[in-house]
């Protein structure tokens, strides 16, 4: 990660946001935390594989599937691909 890094992926289709509290060098602020979500909820969805099918089938955040102690070191957004497809990490 860089500086300027506001996001990032660890595994396939979960995106972290890396924020100041969670993060020792993390570069976003709580409050700029719900519209960077959406801007990368918006850009994910707009996704389409070369036959122009939409990649995307679901996008959840984090508190839609994870619960407990350490939600906190949940991924930020998690991303299903359509069924038949398989999203990789680069």
């Amino acid at each position: 990660m860089t500086d300027q890094t506001r996001a990032f992926d660890l595994d396939p289709c979960r995106i972290h946001i890396n924020d100041e509290e969670t993060f020792h060098r993390g570069t976003v602020k709580r409050a700029e935390r719900p519209q960077l979500l959406q801007q990368i909820r918006e850009a994910l969805s707009g996704l389409k594989w070369e036959n122009g099918e939409e990649a995307i089938d679901k996008i959840y955040q984090k508190e839609e599937i994870y619960q407990g102690p350490h939600l906190n070191r949940a991924p930020d957004l998690v991303c299903l691909p359509k069924d038949g497809y398989d999203l990789k990490s680069a």
